[in-house]
């Protein structure tokens, strides 16, 4: 059983995203996590970082190692905005993250973020905005082995988000999760200095 595990849930919406989350009353994607870890991991510690604030900074006397893994919610900001500071931030933030060797979990934007920081080209989707359907989708052999993927069927139907950013070049160093299924940017990971692949440094999953 995993124990006194310290977890930074780092929000990427911006203020004014989470104040319409508010007004709409549909909860946030930050307090999704927490649940989840809180369920299955009873005596972890979380903190929520809102890391898309400029002034947000992590808590007085903690170090990047302070955690032992970071999860990112998405966002609705974009990559490719490189003059948006609040993008900026957190590119740099998940390149230090990256250095520093901890792990980090992310989906949706984590593959955005995790692309431009480990020097990968993310660029707006020239299709436009896609709203993906699929039907049995098959995992692979690496997909088989997956914590991720564990206990899903060989074969099976999932439910996908829309989009409209795609990640057209990933850097050396990241491969796609265990699944196929057509589209860029479908999946990264990458492996520590260790040389440990999949969640030991990052796991991202579109």
């Amino acid at each position: 059983m995993v124990s006194d595990l310290k977890i930074a849930i780092l929000n990427g919406y911006p203020k004014a995203s989470r104040e319409r989350f508010d007004a709409a009353n549909v909860g946030h994607p930050h307090d999704m996590y927490a649940d989840f870890l809180r369920r299955y991991v009873p005596s972890v510690t979380l903190d929520v970082l809102f890391i898309a604030d400029l002034g947000t900074t992590l808590p007085s006397g903690a170090s990047l190692t302070s955690y032992d893994a970071y999860v990112w919610t998405g966002s609705d900001l974009t990559i490719y905005h490189g003059d948006d500071e609040r993008v900026t931030r957190q590119i740099e933030l998940s390149r230090a993250i990256f250095e520093a060797g901890v792990p980090c979990y992310g989906s949706c934007w984590g593959v955005q973020r995790a692309a431009g920081a480990a020097g990968g080209e993310v660029r707006k989707n020239p299709r436009g905005r896609e709203w993906s359907i699929a039907r049995r989708i098959r995992r692979t052999d690496a997909g088989r082995e997956s914590l991720l993927l564990r206990g899903k069927p060989d074969v099976y139907d999932p439910r996908l988000p829309g989009r409209c950013s795609a990640v057209r070049r990933g850097q050396a160093g990241h491969g796609r999760r265990g699944v196929q299924r057509p589209g860029p940017g479908a999946g990264l990971r990458r492996a520590d200095r260790r040389g440990r692949g999949g969640l030991a440094r990052a796991a991202l999953v579109f």
